[in-house]
This record gives structure tokens, C-alpha cells and sequence, in this order.
């Protein structure tokens, strides 16, 4: 993800939450810098939707690990799945 895009997402999160950012400006930028330093290797398109859900159910503004888009889990093929003991099918 770039900048413009978690700009835009700590922007669309500060929007639902009012209060996702501390008053006080140094503060506000670690929070900013903090988040940035984890969505920077996130899908964004994904991202967006993780926080979007957010917002529609729940009251409070989100950890970061509410909104991490989850990588996909790579699917087994049966010859690996019997080499690591079973076949899940």
C-alpha cells in the first residue's frame, strides 16, 4: 500500500472516530507513523474493507489488528497434505 492510500484510510478511520487521533499533534503524527509502519505491507483493497466492516459494527475506533487484512491461506495440495499426515477434504 502507499502513503496516498493509508492516508486515505487513517482519514476515513479518523472520520467515523473523532477522537482516533490524540489532540496533541506529536502524538497524533506516532499514531499516524505507527499505523503507517504496519499497512505499509497490507492489500489495500482488502484494508478498505476490513474497515469499512469496522465501522458498520462497532462503536469504538479500531486496533490495528481489527483492520489487518489477513493473507491468504495457501491451499494444499493433496500430495502435501499427505506428507504432513492427512488429507483435509
Amino acid at each position: 500500500m502507499n502513503k496516498k492510500e493509508m492516508m486515505e484510510l487513517l482519514t476515513m478511520i479518523e472520520n467515523a472516530y473523532p477522537r482516533f487521533y490524540p489532540d496533541d499533534d506529536y502524538k497524533a503524527k506516532q499514531k499516524a507513523d505507527l499505523w503507517a509502519s504496519y499497512m505499509k505491507d497490507w492489500d489495500y483493497e482488502r484494508t478498505k474493507r476490513n474497515i469499512r466492516e469496522h465501522i458498520l459494527n462497532v462503536q469504538f475506533e479500531p486496533k490495528i489488528s481489527e483492520v489487518k487484512a489477513p493473507k491468504k491461506k495457501k491451499r494444499l495440495s493433496v500430495d502435501e497434505q499427505l506428507r504432513r499426515g492427512g488429507v483435509n477434504i
